[in-house]
């Protein structure tokens, strides 16, 4: 517990001072570095015979992406998080499907190797375009993003183990209840409204509604990012994504619920 403490300050300090005085052009630098060893960490879970096309193949698009938004070409690149969009937003579905009747499909290599690569993409392409928004007010974003989906995750974790009674999803996460996941959700709009009391002006009533709306789907669909990761893990038969962070695994088991939800909540926030 005392290493997984330690481990959890010092990544978050470093993430802080990251997210605050980088700018953009090396934030994403730095963003494309973890994106890639997610593609590392994913790779483990599928089998051998695909592992290097599929290393290749996400390596060569996170590049192209890195490109895109150094050339600030966004339309391009608003495509890309739309699939990622609808992606996650057919997951939840999927996940429903796979508890009441399992489906050999749902895990299988092709699907487990485009879904991943569409949400990390994705991942990857939301939290740069919100680092880079104009006004200065990316970095606090990009930050609360973080934040939202950290209080939706920790919330679910003491709630569950409080009032927790009824299983989320036995089969894929044992641990994870209902009231958790319905704690973790409500702790996380606590924070949305208080933010959204410290908005900039510039945003109105309607953007502020909105505002509000996006995180709370954000936050939903965060607790299925890490749903579907733990899903992979269990179907190839490990436990962490990784050994990078001690006590702590790897980088998609730190970052699974918030490549959902900063997808979903960039992809709300440009919209609107």
């Amino acid at each position: 517990m005392k290493e997984r403490v330690i481990t959890g300050c010092i990544m978050a300090l470093v993430a802080l001072l990251a997210i605050r005085f980088l700018p953009s052009g090396f934030f994403q630098f730095a963003l494309l570095v973890i994106a890639l060893i997610g593609v590392f960490e994913w790779k483990k879970m599928l089998p051998e015979t695909i592992r290097l096309p599929y290393l290749m193949c996400n390596t060569l698009l996170l590049v192209i992406a890195y490109m895109f938004l150094l050339t600030n070409t966004l339309s391009l690149l608003l495509i890309a998080n739309t699939v990622a969009v609808c992606v996650w937003i057919l997951v939840p579905f999927l996940l429903f499907i796979q508890i009441k009747m399992p489906q050999k499909w749902l895990v299988s290599k092709e699907v487990t190797a485009i879904f991943s690569t569409i949400m990390l993409l994705g991942f990857y392409i939301s939290l740069s375009m919100l680092h880079e928004l104009p006004g200065g007010y990316g970095y606090g974003f990009v930050l609360y993003v973080i934040g939202l989906v950290a209080l939706a995750d920790s919330g679910a974790y003491f709630v569950g183990r409080k009032f927790g009674k009824n299983k989320l999803a036995p089969a894929i996460s044992p641990g994870k209840t209902i009231e958790g996941a319905i704690g973790g959700i409500m702790i996380a709009m606590v924070f949305s409204l208080i933010v959204m009391l410290f908005l900039p002006i510039s945003f109105n009533g309607w953007q502020k509604i909105a505002f509000l709306l996006i995180s709370l789907i954000a936050a939903m669909l965060s607790i299925t990012g890490d749903l579907y990761e733990s899903l992979i893990k269990r179907h190839a038969g490990i436990k962490d994504s990784g050994n990078l962070f001690p006590g702590h695994g790897g980088v998609l088991d730190r970052i699974d619920g918030l490549i959902a939800g900063a997808t979903i909540f960039t992809y709300g926030f440009y919209i609107f």
